[in-house]
């Protein structure tokens, strides 16, 4: 059976019950009247209440009026009598003052802060039996604590309730005494929630810096670094490898701040952190300014210099030469990109290396891209660059030669290779071309067609070896008939074979052999 209260007044706004307890405490109001209900084999003694103040000796009032004091380097103790019982202490602050407050018990009790007009600001639920949290006034004044019952209290809870400033070693502002400069250190602590410590940094145009934070105690905590001007407006890092490792680029002299950010509300405090500034120099730039160069037949290394980092290369290519360029150790190798812009070649990854493949449109300056990976501890690489053997070029240069009913092979002599071959059509003229490998292994390859200045006309949108290409020449003149391998394919004992077939012929298919 359970022992079971329950009180209501007749306006039916006030309703409590309370089950497994044989005492039920509350605060009723003046001039109010109440019904107790409880079962019928039970004996219930109600205490009378006078001038809305309880029988029972409150210790602190739980209001503005309340005598208890306390300051921020002090502490209080007193008695929660009943579960409905709070007790509010009265203490003054500065604004900007750091201060921790923790209250400490047998049993759960809750932790209110109000401000001088008895508004509440929150109350610290937590967990346990020691709630606590940090206040950081935004204005000076008075303030109160209230430390209360909760519905399952029992009666007579001691409780001590403490207060103590917490200092802050730097400002989270342009007000900071922090300072640091490239290639040194410092060490700090972030002593509070969401405490931050901002350190000036005096920079030159061009410079580029990375701003880490090692040896985070306890190591697991988060931590993140941020950037400011000198007006302290945010800025965002060129790149970070995670949110305690940015790098920036100064595109103005002057000062800068780096902000190292306690990212918990956690109430634990005094976490250390080493802040370390270094200046980065970089080998290449990534634009077509850099001075990184690379040669046919040659070879380059260079440095990922941070998290972020592309190093662009130039390179001189004739028009339709094929070019196969590798990289090895660190970096992830990227497009090749001419003067005017774009992405140009094929990237393949083996277990030798990066590799990519190009035949230039046109002869000129190109750039080979060496973008960041990962960051480790080796961030060095190679570059070399070769001349591949081509039979046939991809460009009108090319010296291949296809008729109409006859058959020409190709090698595939890198990954998506293209061996054009000049064709002779006359206007209205439809003509089947059909690719193939010739070995007897399945394998994609397909077709396309360009006008007499290299244009594109039309190709295959797949790779299937016997789907062929159908195409009507709407005018008479040479074009060019393209055969292209799949992306990898690069071996010399694999060919390709193309046959142009008209409207009307009697002989067989690739397809049919």
């Amino acid at each position: 059976m359970y022992n079971f209260f329950k009180l209501e007044d007749y306006g039916l706004d006030f309703n409590v019950s309370q089950r497994d307890f044989t005492r039920l405490d509350f605060k009723g109001r003046e001039s109010e009247t109440y019904r107790l209900s409880t079962p019928t084999d039970f004996n219930v003694t109600l205490a009378d209440v006078r001038n809305g103040k309880p029988l029972f000796a409150d210790d602190y009032a739980g209001d503005i009026t309340t005598t208890g004091t306390i300051s921020p380097t002090s502490s209080a103790s007193g008695v929660i009598e009943v579960s409905s019982d709070s007790d509010w202490f009265k203490f003054s602050a500065n604004d900007g003052d750091h201060i921790q407050v923790s209250l400490t018990a047998s049993t759960q009790l809750y932790l209110s802060l109000y401000d001088n007009t008895g508004t509440r600001i929150f109350t610290h639920y937590g967990g346990g039996y020691s709630p606590e949290f940090f206040i950081t006034p935004e204005y000076t004044g008075d303030f109160f604590l209230s430390v209360s019952g909760g519905y399952y209290s029992t009666p007579d809870i001691n409780y001590t309730l403490d207060m103590s400033l917490v200092g802050d070693d730097y400002a989270g502002d342009t007000t900071t005494s922090g300072t640091i400069t490239p290639g040194s250190s410092v060490n700090g602590l972030l002593e509070f929630p969401y405490d931050q410590d901002w350190f000036a940094i005096t920079a030159n145009a061009g410079d580029i810096y990375r701003i880490e934070v090692t040896n985070p105690s306890p190591p697991d905590y988060y931590i993140n670094v941020y950037l400011y001007d000198a007006l302290g407006n945010a800025i965002a890092p060129q790149s970070y490898y995670n949110s305690a490792n940015r790098v920036f680029i100064v595109e103005n002299p002057g000062t800068y701040f780096a902000a190292i950010a306690n990212q918990t509300a956690s109430t634990n405090f005094n976490y250390a952190y080493t802040l370390e500034l270094t200046q980065i120099f970089d080998d290449y730039t990534d634009d077509i300014s850099t001075t990184g160069t690379l040669s046919l037949g040659g070879t380059a290394s260079g440095t990922i210099d941070w998290y972020g980092d592309s190093d662009w290369l130039a390179i001189d290519l004739v028009a339709g030469e094929a070019v196969h360029i590798t990289l090895t150790g660190a970096g992830r190798l990227g497009y090749i990109t001419p003067s005017s812009g774009g992405d140009l070649g094929y990237i393949q990854t083996t277990p030798s290396g990066q590799h990519l493949y190009i035949a230039a449109p046109t002869s000129g300056t190109y750039f080979v891209r060496v973008n960041t990976q990962s960051f480790g501890a080796s961030n060095t690489y190679s570059l070399s660059a070769e001349t591949i053997t081509d039979d046939y070029l991809s460009s009108t240069a090319t010296t291949g030669v296809l008729t109409l009913g006859s058959q020409v092979t190709a090698n595939i002599d890198y990954g998506y290779d293209q061996d054009w071959f000049a064709f002779s059509a006359t206007a209205g003229e439809t003509v089947f071309f059909e690719a193939g490998y010739t070995d007897g292994n399945p394998g994609p390859a397909r077709v396309g067609i360009y006008d007499g200045n290299g244009n594109l006309l039309v190709e295959q949108t797949d790779y299937q070896p016997t789907d062929g290409l159908i195409y009507t020449f709407a005018t008479a003149g040479t074009y060019y008939i393209s055969l292209q391998g799949a992306r990898g394919d690069h071996t010399s004992t694999r060919t390709n074979t193309l046959i142009a077939l008209g409207d009307i012929f009697t002989g067989t298919s690739l397809s049919d052999t």
